[in-house]
């Protein structure tokens, strides 16, 4: 399935991570698109591959460890959507 980050937009993609299979080492993972067009990523998340092939499409990649807050991040990404688009 496919997943349209639109730009300018920032979404956490816990809901989309298929814990038991991936096994990353976050429980959670903040995107954001500072790109001028929509980018489509893959989801649900199974692999650490797939969280590379999402930075390497040019979004903002933030994993969120345990004992970090969600809040936080998606305010860490926001701040750099930001700074991509001059303030």
């Amino acid at each position: 399935m496919k997943f349209t980050v639109e730009p300018g937009r920032v979404f956490n993609l816990g809901g989309y991570i298929v814990e038991n299979v991936a096994k990353l080492p976050y429980r959670d993972v903040v995107v954001g698109n500072h790109l001028k067009e929509p980018v489509k990523i893959d989801v649900p998340i199974y692999s650490e591959q797939m969280v590379v092939a999402i930075r390497e499409s040019g979004l903002i990649v933030r994993p969120v460890r345990e004992g970090e807050d969600l809040v936080d991040a998606i305010n860490r990404v926001k701040k750099a959507l930001e700074a991509w688009q001059g303030g």
